[in-house]
């Protein structure tokens, strides 16, 4: 599995991503999602019919073309050009998720959005804020944003029930549970309404991950593990915060703002060594290096 930070800083995980020069150009809008970095013998800036796309946070293919969250709105890519989605105004675009026949949904910094008809449309119901991630759960959809956690019953948005999340963080999956990070702790979603996880409190919750058969919760100082229905510190210091993870065969990397640390069976330590002071990047220098083509003529 590969995990990556998005533009706003959140873990994602990803089984089948493209390469990381594939996904670079592609955030930089030089090519089709369709298109892999194996592929590619040149590279050429697509026009744009209208505005300028400007910087380009993630694309959700349609029929005959692509839809582009920017931040400077909805776009859609024809196959030659990009032009401005028609319909409400919509602000910097995050995000996409298909409701499979009920149209995408566009999570955007003003609010929640459905792209059907080759239009946008405002999702009707609560307030939701500025949207960060969807989830899907049985008959619902399951929305984060800054304002808390929100479900989409297929027409509107409402806010869920339960305990008050605060600003939200992540989703992870596990074992059929929705776990749910934010800045007010963990929170596990029980088909219904949001409650807190019992345990140690991690107070803000910034990255949840797993590693073989744990679940590990980063804040900005210490590491906790989810268990049996419970958070539990892990003993080992001050971590810092978690800015980088490489999941190895029999130990888990963490680059944080205290440098470099080691978590192996139930406990974190800092790697001894010349002090690193704060490490962005981990990667495996055993991976095979990939090139792009030269620019097109």
């Amino acid at each position: 599995m590969f995990q990556f930070l998005d533009a706003r800083g959140h873990l994602r995980s990803c089984r089948n991503c493209m390469t990381y020069a594939s996904r670079f150009l592609l955030l930089l809008g030089l090519i089709h999602p369709k298109i892999t970095a194996q592929s590619i013998t040149c590279v050429a800036r697509v026009p744009d019919r209208d505005e300028s796309t400007s910087s380009i946070y993630a694309l959700h293919d349609i029929e005959n073309g692509s839809l582009l969250a920017t931040d400077n709105g909805l776009f859609r890519f024809t196959g030659t050009s990009t032009e401005r989605v028609p319909g409400e105004p919509i602000g910097k675009v995050w995000n996409f998720f298909d409701t499979s026949g009920a149209g995408i949904l566009v999570g955007a910094d003003n609010g929640l959005f459905r792209y059907r008809g080759s239009q946008i449309e405002r999702v009707l119901g609560d307030q939701t804020g500025s949207i960060d991630d969807f989830q899907k759960s049985s008959d619902e959809v399951l929305v984060g944003t800054d304002q808390g956690l929100f479900e989409y019953d297929g027409s509107t948005a409402k806010r869920v029930s339960g305990d008050n999340i605060g600003s939200f963080q992540q989703f992870l999956e596990v074992n059929g549970n929705i776990l749910v990070g934010a800045a007010n702790g963990l929170f596990r979603w029980n088909g219904g309404q949001v409650k807190k996880v019992l345990g140690d409190d991690p107070g803000s919750v910034e990255r949840i991950f797993t590693v073989l058969q744990d679940v590990l919760i980063g804040t900005k100082g210490s590491l906790f593990q989810y268990k049996n229905g419970r958070v539990n510190r892990i003993p080992g210091g001050d971590v810092g915060e978690i800015l980088a993870i490489h999941n190895g065969q029999l130990e888990l990397l963490l680059g944080t703002t205290n440098g470099l640390f080691r978590y192996k069976d139930g406990h974190v330590e800092k790697v001894s060594g010349e002090a690193t002071k704060q490490v962005f990047v981990l990667h495996d220098w055993r991976s095979e290096e990939r090139r792009v083509g030269k620019e097109c003529r």
